[in-house]
């Protein structure tokens, strides 16, 4: 059993104790960002697609109380032309949403390279102005 004592290590705290985090990801989103090619996308040898992300964590909850916040990690090479896409964010406590109905699908197009095949593609700014992460519900 962890005694929850704060350790120090380069300036970062780190709680001993386990903690549980509960949140969402927005599919949607997610599926519009493959779909449009997003570098952070790619096909895993595997078949699998998979998206790379950044996870931040706060010391204190934001204003909605979440603690932590996920986003799309793009590509080294597009990292300064790609806008941040956040997907998600987590809270302390229990999340209780209601689950998808028969007719709720998301599609996602198959057609996403490998980390082999990617090609750098520079993203066109008209396509990038329609996307917003100020609305995200949680």
């Amino acid at each position: 059993m962890s005694s929850g004592f704060i350790v120090s290590q380069n300036n970062l705290k780190y709680n001993n104790m386990a903690q549980r985090f509960y949140g969402s990801i927005d599919v949607t989103e997610i599926t519009n960002q493959a779909n449009a090619r997003h570098s952070s996308f790619s096909k895993g040898k595997n078949g699998k697609i998979y998206a790379s992300v950044n996870v931040w964590v706060n010391d204190d909850p934001d204003k909605y109380g979440n603690y932590l916040s996920i986003q799309l990690n793009p590509s080294k090479e597009m990292s300064k032309e790609e806008k941040k896409v956040y997907i998600g964010n987590l809270k302390k406590g229990e999340l209780s949403n209601a689950p998808l109905g028969e007719n709720d699908r998301v599609l996602i197009n198959a057609d996403i390279p490998s980390h082999e095949d990617r090609a750098v593609v520079h993203p066109d700014p008209v396509n990038n102005d329609g996307i917003t992460t100020e609305d995200l519900p949680f």
